[in-house]
C-alpha cells in the first residue's frame, strides 16, 4: 500500500496547477516503468494518465516514519497498517504534462 502524506502546503500548490488529490494518487499508484524515476536530491519524477486520461507530471519524496505527521494520515489507512516501518510519499509538485512532455511520454510508452 502506497501512503501518502498531505498538509496545507502541498494540497494548495497542486491545487494552483488545477490536480486534485486523487488524480495524483492514482498517477502514483498505477506508474508504469520507466516511472517513477530519481531525479536527483532524493526526488522522484512520475509521468502517467489519470482515470479520465489526463496526463499528469507528479514529483515527490518519500518521508520516512519520524517525518510524517501521523495526525494528517487518513485514519483508515492507519488502522490498515501493520507493524512495518511507515514510508511515505509527500507530493512536491504536480502539473499537467506540457505537449513536449506529452510527446516524450509517447516515445517512451511505444518503447514499453
Amino acid at each position: 500500500m502506497t501512503l501518502f502524506s498531505w498538509d496545507a502546503w502541498n494540497l494548495a500548490h497542486i491545487a494552483r496547477h488545477h490536480v486534485t488529490r486523487e488524480e495524483v494518487e492514482y498517477v502514483v499508484r498505477n506508474a508504469e516503468r520507466p516511472f517513477p524515476r530519481e531525479i536527483g536530491d532524493d526526488k522522484y519524477l512520475v509521468w502517467g494518465r489519470t482515470t479520465d486520461g489526463r496526463p499528469l507530471q507528479v514529483i515527490f519524496v518519500y518521508r520516512t516514519e519520524d517525518e510524517i505527521d501521523l495526525e494528517a494520515l487518513d485514519l483508515d489507512v492507519l488502522a490498515q497498517l501493520t507493524e512495518q516501518k511507515l514510508v511515505a510519499v509527500y507530493v512536491i509538485h504536480a502539473m499537467q504534462l506540457t505537449p513536449k512532455m506529452l510527446r516524450q511520454f509517447r516515445r517512451l510508452r511505444r518503447r514499453k
